[in-house]
């Protein structure tokens, strides 16, 4: 299953998508609902960082979530099977792919 959290990203033609959640709000409350039901860790999550108007609420504030949970209370079921950045911000994008190696590089 392919997870797209994007406030305005649209897929190219011929990429399919699952689900989309435009908001910080509804992809915490997806990854949330996801790892309640034992499904995150065979979704492939593409992550942006900018999730709308406010520089709160990001894809990093919600990869540090899921990093929360798997590196500080070992709950696995918060792993999505993989993560890949998609933001335009630079900034952003390299802090979320710094926690998508260490989320990985303690996986094996």
């Amino acid at each position: 299953m392919k997870v797209l959290i994007d406030d305005m990203r649209v897929p190219a033609e011929g990429v399919v998508i699952d689900i989309i959640a435009r908001t910080y709000d509804g992809g915490s409350a997806l990854l949330l609902a996801l790892a309640e039901t034992w499904t995150l860790p065979t979704v492939d999550l593409l992550l942006d960082h900018d999730l709308g108007e406010s520089n709160d609420d990001t894809g990093y504030k919600l990869i540090c979530m899921l990093e929360n949970e798997v590196l500080g209370h070992g709950n696995m079921n918060f792993l999505p099977k993989s993560i890949r950045c998609v933001s335009d911000n630079p900034v952003g994008a390299a802090r979320i792919r710094q926690v998508i190696e260490k989320l990985y590089k303690e996986r094996t």
